[in-house]
């Protein structure tokens, strides 16, 4: 055998054994050159813009109706809101603004009143199509309230 074959010989083992290892190269695309890392799918946001009328239980103002009007850019929340809490005792109406974000279906929002005399909430809620449910806490306040929000897509009370 020749030194020309010889070394043909050789190198096309060379190749097969680097071949055989599997190496550790990103995968490339057909030009050769790196594929691209692919981008995160987005998670459609869910549309709370309108209208939403139902109930709210208050730990401490007990049961009420709530009705909030949203605006949505995206996944930013701006909304107004009126409680009328009706016990046995008086009626009580509360009202306010709202900013949040939208994630999927999840809305995390924080609730500042009209007075200052009623606490400010946190609210973390779940959106399924036309209907909100989620939980409240009192936040920038002496009492330690929490609720439940359950409402629908609709006029306003």
């Amino acid at each position: 055998m020749d030194i020309s074959r010889l070394r043909a010989a050789l190198l096309v083992l060379a190749v097969a054994a680097l071949s055989a290892c599997g190496g550790s190269q990103a995968p490339t695309s057909p030009a050769g050159m790196l594929a691209p890392t692919p981008e995160p799918t987005p998670v459609p946001t869910a549309d709370v813009a309108g209208d939403w009328a139902g109930s709210v239980r208050d730990s401490v103002a007990g049961v009420g109706q709530l009705s909030v009007t949203a605006r949505q850019n995206g996944a930013n929340v701006h909304a107004t809101w009126s409680i009328i809490f009706n016990n046995t005792s008086r009626v009580h109406t509360e009202g306010g603004a709202l900013t949040g974000k939208v994630n999927g279906d999840a809305l995390d929002a924080t609730a500042t009143p009209d007075s200052s005399h009623t606490c400010g909430f946190h609210l973390t809620a779940t959106i399924d199509g036309n209907h909100i449910t989620g939980d409240y806490t009192a936040r920038s306040c002496n009492t330690i309230g929490n609720g439940r929000v359950d409402i629908r897509r609709g006029s306003p009370l």
